[in-house]
């Protein structure tokens, strides 16, 4: 082995390393393929669709970079599901005008549903750089309920499922479980970040498991116990989580219909961080949890599953990204990690050896 290729042998090698401490939590393409029904570049097979109007709420960021990046996801996302067949999506800062709630079928908030620097306390001290205090009052309430009333879909992500202690009670109204503040650390959800071994809950026949083992890994973040209404959310995947000592089951995904409503509610607790967001199983998981709660047709959303995003080849164990995300007639900037490996355009700058 010459020197000059020992060299390049070690900068492929450290390239493949920092891609995969990137993308920790990806799966592995036999994983895609099975999940999906085996059909590697899937598009609509059910259309014509009737059409569909999708809101993404988005807030300041309050993490650390590439944690909670919920502008890039709604500047990301926005194009990426507007490629979906007869599909129009919006952009809604910390809530939907009244207009846009009147015209959504589905309303995703990946957010904190405030600008307060505290989530507890019975007043707001906006965040720095804001002048006034944002947070969810009676008549956003009432909003949210005459859209449910309507038979309309919400998705909650992350801390979209972490509401202000001003209101914890009325949202979890509406969503079945939240975060709750409580007067003690016994009655206060918690969190953890790190490895997640989820497991789905198969007998319960929901479209969304379709095709998912009865266990997956993620890298993200669990919050737990999730208070309000338990035993009338439908548990669909859980994380088992220590609390107040005791291990136990704690849900991490969930569908919900709020009493007298014909409404849908779906909640999503992953999304800490940024890279989740281009792996092909997480994103199966939320795209199959939008289209329930739009009471839509999942062949709409597939299309979309693989664009940008990231996995395993199973064959040579080195992360690559689909040819159709780096080769982009549309334009438009993939939502991917942008890192020193990455271009603009969401290119690798030096390809990996299947990375063609």
């Amino acid at each position: 082995m010459t020197k000059r290729f020992r060299h390049s042998s070690t900068i492929l090698l450290a390239q493949a390393l920092c891609i995969g401490l990137a993308f920790s939590q990806t799966h592995r393409w036999s994983q895609v393929q099975s999940i999906l029904g085996a059909v590697t570049n899937p598009a609509d097979t059910a259309g014509p669709f009737t059409p569909l109007n999708i809101v993404l709420v988005w807030g300041e960021h309050d993490h650390a970079t590439g944690q909670h990046e919920y502008e890039k996801f709604a500047r990301g996302w926005q194009p990426l599901l507007a490629k979906m067949h007869n599909t129009t999506v919006s952009l809604a800062y910390y809530w939907p005008t009244e207009a846009q709630w009147q015209a959504a079928d589905l309303v995703v908030m990946y957010l904190r549903t405030h600008n307060c620097q505290s989530n507890t306390g019975t007043t707001c001290t906006p965040l720095a750089g804001q002048t006034s205090p944002i947070v969810v009052d009676a008549n956003k309430f009432a909003q949210m309920d005459a859209f449910l009333a309507r038979g309309k879909g919400l998705v909650t992500m992350h801390p979209g499922n972490y509401p202000h202690q001003m209101y914890q009670d009325q949202w979890a109204d509406r969503t079945g479980i939240a975060w709750k503040a409580g007067s003690t650390t016994a009655t206060t959800t918690t969190y953890r970040e790190g490895h997640l071994s989820l497991s789905f809950r198969k007998q319960t026949n929901s479209p969304i498991l379709a095709g998912l083992p009865d266990t997956l890994q993620f890298d993200d973040e669990m919050y737990f116990p999730l208070f309000g209404h338990p035993d009338s959310v439908n548990v669909l995947a859980t994380s088992n989580e220590t609390f107040q000592s005791q291990t136990a089951a704690r849900t991490a995904l969930w569908t919900y219909s709020p009493p007298g409503k014909s409404g849908r509610v779906y909640g999503f607790i992953m999304g800490h961080l940024q890279t989740s967001f281009s792996d092909p199983v997480f994103r199966i998981l939320l795209l199959r949890g939008m289209a329930w709660a739009a009471n839509d047709n999942f062949n709409r959303y597939r299309r979309v599953v693989l664009d940008s995003a990231v996995y395993i080849n199973d064959a040579t164990q080195i992360l690559t990204v689909p040819k159709t995300s780096r080769i982009n007639p549309d334009g438009v900037i993939p939502f991917e990690w942008k890192g020193a490996e990455w271009k603009s355009d969401g290119r690798r700058k030096n390809a990996l050896p299947t990375d063609k």
